[in-house]
């Protein structure tokens, strides 16, 4: 969704915005975890609460952890207030959507072309920004994650993924959000929503309150 967000920003700030997705704006989506239509977005926004509390409650090891969270994590999805803005900017003539997949970006005399797969090619483009979201199945941190894995001895799961405490530790004072925390936070990991999550568990752990006294200690303040 940070795609979408972006285009609409840039449209709004007087931007021509040309918006490539792989599938057609959609926020309806079934999800078999919790029964319900498009648990994670609602057309009043985010709604993953009750999925994290099911998640917590039935998927308690990690293989099944892992099964839930690649089965019930849709692509594409958006809030359907994203998806009648992004509607109403494409019918005003403001946004051009194309659905296709982007074979290469060519710069060519200060500015960029794109090859798109089906061999269509189009012209002339200021900037390409990407919004590549994630790979199923791969561990997101690349090199960085991996080194600091295996140098400082740190514990992973089957999956790759970090084992964490539940309030996303990773070793004291070491704390992990997003994709990396998704088997504490589950499906919404990758969103705002998981981001709260994530955060509000961080901050009530001992070591994080421990922290905070110590500089408010230093400081001379008061514990309200």
């Amino acid at each position: 969704m940070i795609g979408e967000s972006l285009a609409i920003r840039l449209i709004n700030e007087g931007r021509k915005v040309t918006l490539i997705k792989r599938s057609f704006l959609d926020a309806r989506r079934q999800n078999d975890w919790t029964g319900v239509i498009n648990p994670f977005y609602t057309p009043d926004g985010y709604n993953g609460l009750h999925v994290l509390d099911a998640f917590q409650k039935e998927a308690k090891s990690e293989k099944v952890r892992r099964l839930v969270l690649n089965k019930e994590r849709p692509q594409g999805v958006l809030t359907a207030n994203y998806v009648r803005t992004l509607e109403e900017l494409q019918k005003s003539g403001k946004l051009n959507f194309i659905i296709a997949n982007i074979d290469k970006a060519m710069p060519i005399e200060g500015k960029v072309d794109i090859q798109l797969m089906d061999g269509q090619r189009l012209k002339g483009f200021d900037q390409v920004l990407l919004a590549t979201g994630y790979t199923p199945g791969v561990v997101p941190g690349g090199k960085a994650f991996a080194s600091l894995k295996t140098k400082a001895n740190l514990p992973v799961y089957e999956d790759g993924y970090p084992a964490l405490s539940p309030n996303c530790e990773w070793r004291q004072g070491l704390f992990v959000m997003g994709p990396l925390a998704e088997h504490v936070v589950g499906p919404n990991a990758l969103n705002l929503a998981g981001g709260q999550i994530a955060a509000e568990r961080i901050a009530q752990s001992q070591t994080m309150q421990q922290l905070i006294q110590k500089v408010g200690k230093n400081q001379g303040l008061k514990p309200q």
